[in-house]
């Protein structure tokens, strides 16, 4: 049966017919592709027309085969204007067919490539474009140029990576890492795989895989170097880096960032475009498109930079004369001088990108939030890249790192003393999240000193505890602080149930009972019941408590008559008497329970 086939060395054309019970191979100089294809087989139509009308001359359309004189000349008329005969020797030999199917004529190299990077100059970013031209103009024009796209082979391509990819193969006679090669590569493979589609010739670097590339390991700084280098660089670019290790912006957003783009009452930072030597261009794609989260630190730090430079530039970091900054200078001035100074390993300017992943990573964010706030589509490249980082998440809004910063960076001088007023407001907010029970004062057990009401002692609690931050966000704040709470009533009703609270020795300086009020009764009573609540279901705690004691009333008012039984004299403040108390019930209730 008659065919078309290709050879596999050239990746060219051949005829495969049978005649006079003889296979016979013809090879052409002809690209495997459509068109060359169809041409091949309308004169392979036309041999089998001949061989079965016994007119078919050898020679006629294989002048230059070692077959032709095998079979000898059988002239016709029928096949004298068939297809012209170019001549060639044997198995190679080439068919005489039309000049427009032999002939091939297609743009050099240099012509082509020239017309590519025309008609991408509007598609692709200013940055692409000129590391483009530049591997273009020192790799690929040099091996390439004069050469027609057409004429360039597989193995012309395989040769060149191996030369560029030797010791010394780069333009500076250094060696080249396998990401560049692949770089110069992928360049070469897109003006190629255009071409062929225009010209109709097979993709020589079709299949071509590329070298593999060692991992990268990231090497971001962790929380204790972040604050010293805070706390040393120069002031002037403390703000500077504190948005560069709190956001995981890169260098072009941080530098191409214009107040317009900070959003202080959403606590948004809008990135919408990037600056480099280049100027001001689109970011690196689409997905870069995002707002970031502001967390107290960079408000605080962007604040502080609007009041140093609000008024010179629409840039956010800027020079005296109101250019952004440039990269390349904060990296040689202040960023390798500081790490040095500081004895702290050197290290790429990117890292603080990396180091933002590793804290929000570190403190519980979701992978979803982060993946967003650094630009990414999706998971993907986050589990890839910092996977040893990832530990078990659950959050999703960004408050686990706020809640990082504000206990590790309280008292660096970015943040505010809370006042006494603010602390009062949030304690009302605060008492009423924490009355899960009953609505009644909870915190009898937070050991902070005798306060005539709950309100007063959450106040007290906060002011000791949340001195150094800055409450112009709220709800930061009383997230930390009610989550703060909670746990701690909860490790403390743990403690009583399981037994591991000793009795407290009595100070000196205890208060009669008797002069202890109803309402002080009724909130250390209250706060017992809370914390042995945990141990059984409400009505099986209640009944225990009316066989244990007795008495009036509900359980809170039983507890609150049994304390006043219970001795002359006890410590008014909470952390000794409720604790003491609760632990004492405890054990009169679990005997209570296992008689009963």
């Amino acid at each position: 049966m008659s065919k078309i086939s290709v050879r596999k060395e050239t990746g060219t054309l051949l005829f495969d017919f049978n005649y006079r019970g003889s296979r016979c191979r013809e090879q052409t100089t002809l690209k495997d592709t459509k068109a060359n294809r169809r041409k091949m087989e309308t004169v392979l139509e036309r041999i089998e027309r001949e061989i079965v009308a016994g007119t078919f001359d050898y020679g006629t359309f294989f002048p230059g085969s070692n077959r032709a004189s095998q079979f000898g000349t059988r002239p016709s008329t029928a096949s004298v204007d068939a297809v012209p005969s170019v001549g060639g020797g044997g198995d190679i030999a080439a068919p005489l067919m039309p000049t427009e199917v032999v002939e091939r004529v297609t743009p050099t190299f240099s012509e082509f490539t020239e017309i590519w990077l025309a008609e991408n100059d509007a598609v692709w970013r200013r940055n692409t474009m000129i590391s483009t031209k530049v591997h273009v103009n020192g790799y690929l024009l040099p091996r390439f140029a004069d050469k027609q796209m057409h004429q360039i082979l597989k193995a012309d391509c395989l040769a060149f990576r191996a030369d560029i990819a030797k010791t010394g193969g780069s333009m500076k006679k250094r060696t080249l890492s396998a990401k560049t090669v692949n770089e110069i590569m992928q360049i070469l493979g897109a003006i190629l795989a255009e071409g062929a589609d225009r010209y109709e010739f097979p993709n020589p670097m079709q299949n071509v895989k590329r070298l593999k590339t060692q991992k990268v390991h990231i090497d971001p700084l962790s929380f204790d170097e972040v604050e010293k280098f805070i706390a040393n660089v120069r002031p002037d670019y403390k703000p500077y880096f504190t948005v560069r290790f709190f956001t995981g912006l890169r260098t072009g957003e941080v530098h191409g960032l214009q107040w317009r783009n900070i959003d202080f009452e959403r606590r948004e930072i809008l990135v919408r475009e990037t600056f480099s030597h280049l100027g001001r261009e689109y970011t690196k794609n689409d997905g870069s498109q995002r707002e970031v989260h502001m967390s107290e630190p960079v408000y605080q730090a962007l604040k502080e930079q609007q009041r140093a430079t609000g008024h010179l530039s629409e840039y956010v970091f800027c020079t005296g004369a109101g250019t952004p900054i440039d990269p390349l200078n904060v990296n040689k001035r202040v960023w390798k001088p500081t790490l040095k100074l500081l004895g702290m390993k050197d290290r790429r300017f990117y890292q603080t990108r990396h180091t933002a992943a590793t804290l929000w990573l570190a403190s519980g964010e979701s992978p979803e939030w982060i993946a967003r706030q650094m630009g990414h589509a999706s998971t993907e490249m986050l589990f890839k890249i910092y996977s040893r980082y990832v530990p078990n998440l659950t959050r999703q809004d960004g408050s686990a790192f706020e809640r990082l910063l504000l206990q590790r960076m309280g008292g660096n001088g970015i943040m505010k003393t809370l006042t006494k007023e603010t602390a009062g407001s949030l304690a009302k907010v605060l008492n009423s999240r924490l009355s899960t029970i009953y609505n009644d004062d909870m915190v009898a057990i937070l050991g902070v000193g005798r306060e005539s009401s709950n309100e007063e002692a959450i106040q007290s609690w906060l002011m000791s505890r949340f001195a150094d931050i800055d409450v112009s966000h709220p709800n930061t704040i009383l997230e930390s602080a009610s989550e703060v709470l909670n746990q701690h009533l909860t490790d403390l009703r743990m403690e009583v149930m399981g037994g591991s609270i000793s009795e407290i020795p009595a100070p000196h300086d205890f208060v009669q009972i008797k002069l202890l009020s109803d309402q002080e009764l009724r909130r250390i009573a209250c706060a017992i019941y809370f914390l042995i609540l945990g141990d059984g279901s409400r009505s099986g705690i209640d009944s225990l408590i009316n066989l244990a004691i007795g008495g009036r009333g509900n359980s809170i008012d039983q507890i609150a008559s049994w304390i006043s039984v219970q001795g002359k004299t006890y410590s008014y403040f909470p952390s000794e008497l409720t604790l003491s108390l609760a632990q004492r019930l405890m054990q009169e209730l679990r005997c209570i329970g296992e008689s009963y």
